[in-house]
């Protein structure tokens, strides 16, 4: 829905399009010529490179490992397009950065300890990087610890064809904001 309605008010409106900060459009399906920041989706709206552009869009599906071939997020049936995957945390195609997590506690998946705020920070906790294959494209979030590290981290509660959809926004929910308030920095002037 969102992706439609900036296609249509903001994408087609340079009046509108000089007023756009960001669209954050995460977890869905902004799509784009293999390998292109703009033309698919939205023609005139390119992908965020830079954490003082504006005017752009960031959007990515979040998977621990490369999405199957059912996936829900990360591919599209169209031959001449991929899905965006733009990384939050490390803006410039190819990088990987670290993520800056944030959850609610009540999103921890059972079993493991529940803190006694309703919010926890696991910065560094994983490690993100934008990656295709296989005809799929998605944020891969690696889990930085190893067998001893004993803090929680995210499961696929939906199975593997959703990956980390319900955490799309919390596994780089800090690089978000601190990019929010860059690209808006950049925007006022």
């Amino acid at each position: 829905v969102l992706t439609r309605l900036i296609s249509e008010e903001v994408d087609t409106s340079p009046k509108n399009r000089r007023r756009l900060v960001s669209a954050l459009l995460i977890g869905g399906g902004v799509l784009v010529p293999p390998g292109k920041d703009v033309g698919g989706s939205f023609k005139k709206i390119p992908a965020c490179r830079s954490n003082t552009q504006f005017g752009c869009v960031v959007a990515y599906n979040t998977f621990p490992s490369q999405p199957p071939a059912d996936a829900r997020f990360g591919r599209t049936v169209q031959p001449d397009r991929e899905v965006l995957c733009v990384n939050p945390a490390a803006l410039k195609r190819g990088r990987s950065g670290l993520a800056q997590t944030y959850v609610l506690t009540a999103q921890l998946s059972l079993g493991n300890p529940i803190a006694p705020t309703p919010w926890v920070h696991m910065d560094g906790e994983y490690t993100t990087r934008c990656q295709t294959g296989d005809g799929a494209s998605w944020l891969n979030a690696a889990h930085n610890g190893g067998a001893a590290d004993k803090r929680p981290q995210f499961g696929e509660p939906l199975g593997p064809t959703w990956g980390f959809h319900i955490v799309d926004i919390n596994i780089v929910l800090g690089n978000l904001v601190d990019l929010a308030g860059r690209q808006s920095a950049a925007w006022r002037g």
